[in-house]
């Protein structure tokens, strides 16, 4: 079901309990009052009937109000996967297998929606090809950047000559490119002076930006443990 029908279904069925839960508390104010003049009378078997009556009016209009609640924290959970779905670059990923597309669009939903920005990323896409590095290692995905709009395009590429493996890696690849991104488009010129000035990497500055990246969003632990400063370095940035 598309969000916004999905929001129209909840908002119909948080009106419908709310109305059943607004009849309720009048229905057990009115037996309370009706089992209260029942005592007053003399009547204590009547008052006891309808003050039990109340009690079930009253925990069934109390857990309609709980119902509604949680659909309220349910509406708000689904504005907000809509208003960021809304910012999102394009995908454009036919021809991964599924679970492997998925990896990539789940990993962009855990980043930061700034650094995932339909401004700074104008689309993700997959190219079905099987590109080796001068190292010899496969390179799994790779920006480009658009020299007129400056916006970037993030291509993911094949692990194998056949195909895909490993879903962690597809993951890697998505937040390490993206790092790319954050680097060039959301660092001020004096943060990168200052990571380049302290950190760098054979391919340099930017490529350990872009690892220290992956890291901090994929496996925060790993980066505390084996680069501390780099750790500390990206906490300081507050880029979120």
């Amino acid at each position: 079901m598309l969000p916004n029908a999905e929001i129209q279904k909840i908002l119909a069925e948080i009106d419908e309990k709310k109305k059943r839960a607004d009849e309720l508390a009048l229905e057990f104010r009115r037996l309370y009052q009706e089992s209260q003049e029942a005592y007053a009378e003399g009547d204590g078997e009547l008052a006891k009937e309808l003050s039990e009556e109340g009690h079930e009016a009253q925990d069934e209009c109390e857990a309609l109000n709980e119902e509604v609640a949680d659909l309220y924290r349910e509406l708000r959970d689904l504005k907000r996967q809509t208003a960021r779905i809304s910012v999102l670059p394009q995908t454009a990923l036919q021809g991964m297998p599924v679970s492997f597309q998925k990896a990539v669009t789940d990993t962009l939903n855990t980043l930061p929606a700034r650094h995932v920005s339909a401004k700074l990323i104008e689309r993700v896409s997959y190219s079905d090809r099987y590109i080796v590095g001068s190292s010899g290692n496969p390179i799994q995905a790779n920006t480009n950047f658009n020299k007129v709009t400056g916006k970037a395009t993030i291509v993911i590429n094949r692990q194998t000559p056949t195909g895909f493996k490993s879903l962690g890696n597809v993951e890697i690849a998505t937040a390490h490119e993206v790092g790319h991104v954050v680097y060039r488009e959301i660092l001020t010129d004096r943060q990168k002076a200052n990571w380049n000035s302290n950190f760098n990497h054979p391919k340099g500055p930017e490529e350990s930006f872009a690892e220290s990246y992956r890291y901090y969003y994929l496996n925060r632990e790993k980066l505390a443990k084996d680069f501390p400063l780099a750790k500390i370095f990206f906490d300081q940035l507050n880029l979120e």
